[in-house]
């Protein structure tokens, strides 16, 4: 019998994503598919963005084991055990972070000092 499906926290980790509170379900589920791969996503978490489940793993040798076919099948077959639904899989990556407001206002005030320079009339007056 299989486990109800994930269900997503109430705080997102980036907006459209939420984490996967199955993960640990079909990490369970994966252990017994494939085993090699398990041992490679015990320290990971995962995360769903519409139908997609993305995963976060530190181990350096997670992205060329997703690349190949079987391992890929051997993860979906596993999120299909825990969840009933199918799912594409992806590599979960971190938003690159807006710059901080104080470099905004440091580019905004470059940008104004220059107009100062080439003589903009009436902008930073």
């Amino acid at each position: 019998m299989s486990e109800p499906p994930a269900k997503a926290p109430s705080a997102p980790q980036t907006e459209g994503d939420s984490g996967f509170d199955g993960w640990a379900q079909v990490l369970s589920a994966l252990a017994q598919i494939n085993r090699p791969l398990w041992g490679i996503l015990m320290q990971s978490t995962a995360f769903l963005r519409g139908d997609f489940v993305l995963i976060k793993s530190e181990n350096p040798a997670f992205a060329s084991f997703i690349k190949s076919g079987t391992h890929a099948r051997d993860i979906k077959e596993a999120v299909y055990q825990v969840t009933g639904k199918r799912y594409r899989l992806g590599i979960y990556s971190k938003p690159e972070a807006a710059a901080p407001a104080e470099e905004k206002q440091d580019a905004l005030s470059q940008l104004a000092e220059k107009a100062k320079q080439l003589g903009v009339p009436g902008l930073f007056e």
